[in-house]
């Protein structure tokens, strides 16, 4: 029971599957399954999975060959292959797919990280807490302190001036004082996204890396450097992967900028307008590093690293394909 529970943790805190036990399905052998991306960049229905059989994947369009979705039940085939359309199984991007399909999830009990995954963010979070902090506790302010410190004045407010400043916080964002705990979670909730995105990030920058060295590597050797098709592939790849990168780089960089200049005078319509802001690209870039961490996923598991021919193979079977699916983010909006 453990091991389920830490492997339904471990999927919800990902960026491509998505565990159908949290949808509201009527065939019921249909939640012990999930959705995932593959290496193609195709969302398939996983059965099954483990290190000796093996992943078994269906497409969504081909349920009901395994399925009995007659009746009520055709509706599932529907809802599910609605969710395959979307660009990434993140929880952020998850919240604002499932309320635009209608589909009913308890988001409070699912579409959140773990404890742990929060905890492994936090280095990411002080960049967009350590403002804050600084308001509140001013001259005093601690490098450790965070959200959760904040919190505790409300339980025990007689720190030296915090309570004036959580006053006058309030008075900046035009709500009571007792609304400011509810403002803390909204902002943690909004940035923890950002922070998560960062965070994966970083994570595949080095696969990344790797993998541009390995095509140069390929196309040095005169065996495969005259292969036009490769030559071609390779250089889609490659302008694919790097853009991307570069562009969810860009606007994590922009969001940080923007929320710096947003605390050096904070109102509650400058925070709105923030919020709506990353609220509006969330998924964009959710689908981005999705796809980008698929594909990355997938050369660190890959054969190609043993010879320049598995190499090849590998590149002209997985990689290229779907690599259209990588879009770089639209940033008309930011002028």
């Amino acid at each position: 029971m453990a091991s389920q529970a830490a492997r339904f943790q471990e999927d919800n805190d990902s960026l491509h599957i998505l565990p159908l036990e949290i949808v509201p399905l009527r065939t019921k052998s249909l939640r012990d399954a999930r959705l995932v991306k593959n290496a193609h960049l195709e969302s398939m229905v996983e059965l099954f999975s483990d290190a000796q059989a093996g992943s078994g994947q269906i497409p969504p369009t081909r349920l009901s060959e395994f399925f009995d979705l007659s009746g009520e039940r055709r509706q599932d085939e529907n809802v599910i292959i609605a969710l395959s359309a979307l660009p990434s199984y993140d929880v952020y991007s998850l919240r604002l797919g499932l309320r635009e399909l209608g589909i009913p999830v308890d988001e409070s009990q699912y579409l959140r990280l773990s404890q742990e995954k929060i905890a492994e963010l936090s280095d990411y979070m002080q960049a967009f807490t350590r403002p804050l902090v600084a308001l509140v506790y001013g001259d005093q302010a601690d490098p450790d302190q965070d959200f959760a410190d904040i919190m505790r004045l409300f339980v025990n407010p007689d720190f030296k001036g915090a309570k004036a400043r959580l006053r006058s916080l309030a008075d900046a964002l035009g709500v009571d004082l007792i609304a400011i705990p509810t403002f803390l979670q909204r902002y943690a909730d909004v940035y923890l996204s950002l922070a998560y995105y960062s965070y994966c990030l970083d994570n595949i920058l080095p696969a990344l890396q790797d993998f541009i060295n390995a095509q140069a590597e390929l196309l040095a050797d005169s065996r495969f450097a005259n292969n036009p098709a490769l030559v071609a592939a390779c250089g889609r790849i490659e302008d694919r992967l790097i853009s991307a990168e570069t562009g969810i780089s860009q606007v994590l960089r922009i969001f940080d900028a923007k929320t710096a200049d947003m605390w050096q005078e904070v109102t509650g319509h400058r925070f709105r307008e923030m919020e709506d802001l990353i609220l509006t690209y969330q998924r964009e870039i959710g689908g981005s590093v999705c796809a980008l961490t698929v594909k990355m996923n997938a050369w660190q598991d890959s054969k190609g690293k043993s010879n320049l021919a598995k190499r090849e193979s590998f590149i002209m079977s997985d990689m290229v394909r779907g690599i259209e699916h990588i879009k770089d983010i639209n940033f008309a909006n930011y002028s």
